[in-house]
């Protein structure tokens, strides 16, 4: 299965605003409209991957007819440096242009580090 980056964009965005305290489950997450665009399986996966990226907090439990489902508890530290190198949608749009038209795919290490010079250049650092 290929990570959309899109949709782990997206998903690190839903997350971030979910207020500190609060623990919403997964299928939370699927109904939020930004993640509606991108197949359950799709949201699942990365949400998987980034729990294995260290990005995430989650406490997995087991649903009925779900592949997995979750508690969602925080962004971590390295999940808010991710997080910020791709905030912007200016950044994240020139990440995406400059990795397509040069190597055609990258690591969310190698998008996050991209979109940190990118906006180191922006803010004429």
């Amino acid at each position: 299965m290929n990570l959309n980056h899109d949709c782990v964009r997206d998903l690190m965005l839903a997350f971030e605003d979910v207020p500190y305290g609060e623990t919403p489950t997964m299928e939370y997450f699927l109904r939020l409209e930004n993640l509606k665009t991108y197949p359950m399986e799709d949201v699942l996966y990365c949400t998987e991957k980034l729990l294995e990226a260290g990005y995430i907090e989650l406490h997995r439990i087991k649903a009925w007819g779900m592949p997995f489902d979750g508690i969602f508890r925080e962004i971590t530290w390295e999940g808010h440096q991710f997080l910020d190198s791709i905030k912007s949608d200016t950044v994240w749009e020139k990440t995406k242009s400059r990795v397509s038209s040069t190597v055609g795919s990258a690591s969310l290490q190698v998008l996050s580090a991209l979109a940190t010079s990118i906006t180191a250049k922006l803010l004429g650092l």
